[in-house]
This record gives C-alpha cells, structure tokens and sequence, in this order.
C-alpha cells in the first residue's frame, strides 16, 4: 500500500510519503518527506483514522439572525462528517447563545458536541 498527503500539521505543508504492507498497520517508519515527528504522526492518522473539525452553522429563532457559526467540539471521524451536517442542518437553535454553548450533545454517539462560536443575542425579533 501506497499513499500521498500533503501534511497540514504546520506551514511547511511537506510531501509525505506512507509505504506500508497495509493500511491498518502503518506506522510512522513507513512515511517519509517529513521534516517534523508531528507529520510522521499526521501521515499514520490519515491512514488509520482520519479525522476532520467540522465548521459550519445551525438555524436559529429568537433572532434577527437566521444562522449562528458552530464547530465541533473536536475533530470528528472523517467518515461521519456526511451524517453529522445532516444532523446539523435538522437542528434549530434558540438564541441567547454564548461561545462553548452545546448545540448538540454527542453527535452521533461519538461522544464529541457541536458548540457555538459565536454569542447571539436574541435581540431583535
């Protein structure tokens, strides 16, 4: 098994190389091109696990506003992400919001929140 990333640990954005008999057992003697322990980690994650932040935003009432920024509360399993926004987009949120408000509790069981980024007043309608 052979795999290409750029890593996106740090500004260098190094090519990365992951040689390895199969993708669930990589480890970080398999890659090389990076110039950091942190892309050897990155480049063994991506192949065993990969995760995403997911950064998007939820309706809300009580506001003029229609829509307040949301993020999870960790990086979520790249595979759910799909699921997740569709989760999101059937949640509406009531205003007053303040930043680290949980949105959603454990979404999808992973144990991970979707909080506000924002404060939302509810000022307004």
């Amino acid at each position: 098994m052979e795999k290409e990333f750029i890593c996106i640990v740090c500004p260098k954005g190094c090519a990365l190389k992951v040689t390895a008999v199969s993708e669930s057992d990589v480890k970080t003697s398999d890659v090389t091109g990076h110039q950091c322990k942190r892309g050897a980690s990155y480049a063994v994650n991506e192949c065993i696990n990969p995760v995403r932040m997911l950064t998007t935003t939820v309706r809300v009432t009580g506001s003029r506003q229609q829509l307040a920024p949301v993020k999870s509360s960790s990086p979520l399993p790249k595979a759910l992400l799909h699921e997740c926004m569709a989760a999101v987009n059937d949640c509406t949120a009531k205003t007053p919001l303040k930043v680290g408000d949980i949105i959603i509790k454990n979404i999808l069981g992973t144990g991970i929140d979707i909080i506000s980024t924002s404060n939302s007043s509810g000022a307004g309608r």
